[in-house]
């Protein structure tokens, strides 16, 4: 599997800035279903099925961007290095005609019980600004994709501190000039209390504490995918969430600095936003007794 085999691959080393840190990647392997995916299958249709509106929504006048996404993940997932068995995963029936937002969303959400990752889709307007209208988002990292439809990119990132400020111009010339048939992938990162994929805000979930350890706190980390949709000036943004235990994923002193470094480099105002600040000392205490 090419994604990401480096949980800490997101960290870089120095002080903290926002990075673009994008990287060459494939549709193909993005999408394939992992390791876990009859487990991470099952907890999006179960989601998907009690509250479809909580995790998938589309404006109306999407169904020609939603039918090239189709088409597209379909494409990709034919080309799998990975067995599929289930031909509901690359042969998906197409979206409804152009109408009601409810068919589309409901659209959505059946196709989002299919493939393993979330993935929104952004439209360019006529004032350039790209913004939300269709997806399905069942692992969110404490944000709603009903709230955030279709709003522009810069009022998305605008509770992030000082992302629009040193991002919001790249990301978007990055997305004026991302020519057809180009795949691109980058990673975020944050901490958590535990290890559940959904983390949508109406669900009540531990927070990070004074009292956190490398044993209860776990990296979350998120494999992002950009290509702009065949045939459109649409974009669509995948997005794989993993979570891994830091005790366990941090296997040599130099691993440890690395997180140490990512932790006492952020902005006060970036811990608080990511819920570090009430652990990064109690954590930065364990690591410094790991590198000694």
């Amino acid at each position: 599997m090419a994604r990401n085999p480096d949980p800490l691959r997101s960290l870089a080393r120095g002080d903290f800035r926002f990075r673009m840190a994008l990287r060459p990647g494939d549709g193909s392997d993005f999408f394939a279903p992992g390791v876990e995916y009859a487990d991470v299958i099952a907890e999006r249709r179960g989601l998907l099925a009690q509250t479809p509106d909580r995790y998938a929504a589309a404006l109306p006048g999407t169904a020609g961007l939603l039918k090239a996404t189709t088409e597209l993940v379909s494409r990709w997932l034919s080309q799998s290095r990975c067995p599929l068995t289930d031909p509901r995963i690359t042969h998906r029936p197409p979206p409804p005609p152009d109408g009601e937002a409810r068919a589309l969303t409901d659209w959505c959400a059946e196709t989002g019980g299919h493939w393993e990752p979330d993935w929104v889709a952004l439209r360019r307007g006529e004032d350039a600004a790209y913004r939300l209208v269709a997806g399905v988002v069942c692992f969110p990292s404490g944000w709603s994709l009903p709230e955030k439809l279709g709003r522009p990119l810069d009022e998305i990132h605008d509770p992030v501190p000082g992302l629009n400020r040193s991002l919001g111009r790249p990301i978007h010339l990055f997305l004026e000039r991302l020519p057809p048939d180009t795949v691109w992938w980058r990673d975020n990162w944050g901490l958590s209390a535990d290890p559940a994929l959904n983390h949508h805000p109406s669900i009540p979930r531990p927070r990070l504490t004074a009292t956190a350890r490398l044993t209860t706190t776990w990296l979350r980390r998120e494999d992002q995918l950009l290509t702009r949709l065949p045939g459109f000036s649409d974009i669509l943004f995948g997005i794989r969430v993993s979570v891994q235990r830091l005790d366990a994923m941090l296997s040599s002193p130099e691993e440890a600095g690395l997180l140490t470094d990512a932790l006492r480099s952020l902005p006060n105002d970036v811990a608080d936003y990511k819920g570090i600040s009430p652990a990064r000392d109690a954590l930065l205490r364990e690591l410094r007794d790991a590198t000694l």
